[in-house]
């Protein structure tokens, strides 16, 4: 038979007694703490145990059954330092993105950055985004340098003069500027070995390429960019071994969603259907600079850049091209 409201509500004060003095123990155990402890219990301990599962789940429930008890013990922490880091979501207006990276001035490859910039101008895009690694920063990087090769003020400028290069040639449409791993080179020295200049706006090298002067508008902190259903990286935001096969596959296993990225130079694509038959696409973007570093002269690498069209609802159309002896592909 099912235990009567008033036997429940008889034993009410002495669960909760026990519920502040055994906080941990489940209704199991503290229910035979209880009948163990008071021999003025008259159920068997069966029932009791109904009893105290009873009231523990009234005290779950505060509408019903208001304790009025003092939390005595505040948490007190300290404000968190960290901050969040939302996605920059390009404007519906720009539905045709024009998507270079891995141009590495001043190790570009002339003719592929050329070809790409005709192109994009071909197709009217309404909208480009330069997804990292525009500069080498190579004077400032923590692997080996050339002495020859270490002046940080000479690839500023060329990376400027491409800037302005690029607005007189797309004066009307917006240019998104994403920082990566080799842009973040040019903080990181500040910050670690002048840090008394960090607070300087004018050192850092958003202010040194003219961004604003250019409207050009910046992207930082490893920050995804949306377009519509498709999600943008550099690469560097998400750990991957260069030495992959199939890195379409592993930034696709990663994300769980659409995604494009570049950071290694090779262009690839990977489709894959879920179980309701929804596409997911992930697309590696291939690279505008010289396909043969001393750093690696035997690599993998290609020229590449993509488009990318949308339409009202997000879904887009993704054209990863590949230049190969000047053609586009």
């Amino acid at each position: 038979m099912p235990v009567g409201q008033k036997k429940i509500d008889k034993y009410f004060d002495l669960v909760i007694r026990y519920r502040e003095k055994y906080p941990y123990f489940s209704g199991f155990k503290l229910a035979h703490q209880i009948y163990k402890e008071n021999k003025h219990i008259d159920t068997t301990q069966k029932t009791f145990e109904e009893i105290v599962y009873k009231n523990l789940d009234r005290l779950s429930k505060p509408n019903e059954v208001n304790l009025d008890l003092d939390i005595k013990d505040e948490i007190e922490l300290i404000p968190s330092a960290y901050k969040d880091r939302p996605s920059f979501i390009i404007p519906s207006g720009v539905d045709l993105l024009g998507i270079m990276n891995d141009i590495h001035i001043p190790y570009h490859d002339s003719e592929a950055l050329r070809t790409t910039i005709r192109y994009f101008k071909d197709r009217g895009v309404k909208g480009i985004l330069i997804n990292g690694d525009m500069i080498d920063c190579y004077p400032l990087s923590k692997f080996h340098r050339k002495p020859d090769q270490t002046n940080a003020f000479f690839e500023i400028e060329h990376g400027r003069m491409f800037l302005e290069q690029l607005r007189r040639i797309f004066p009307n449409i917006p240019i998104y500027y994403k920082f990566a791993n080799h842009e973040e080179r040019w903080e990181m020295f500040i910050e670690n070995k002048v840090p008394e200049m960090a607070g300087d706006p004018d050192i850092y090298l958003d202010s040194r390429l003219k961004l604003n002067h250019y409207h050009i508008e910046l992207i930082k902190d490893k920050r995804v960019i949306e377009f519509g259903r498709l999600n943008i990286i550099h690469g560097h935001e998400m750990f991957a071994s260069s030495g992959a096969v199939n890195l379409a596959r592993n930034y696709l296993l990663k994300s769980f969603d659409n995604i494009a990225f570049g950071h290694f130079h090779r262009t690839q694509d990977y489709m894959k259907p879920t179980i309701k038959h929804k596409n997911l696409g992930s697309f590696a973007i291939g690279c505008l600079c010289g396909l043969s570093p001393d750093y690696a002269p035997l690599n993998d690498w290609n020229h590449g850049f993509a488009i990318a069209k949308r339409d009202n609802e997000g879904y887009f159309e993704f054209e990863n091209k590949m230049i190969i002896n000047g053609k586009i592909i």
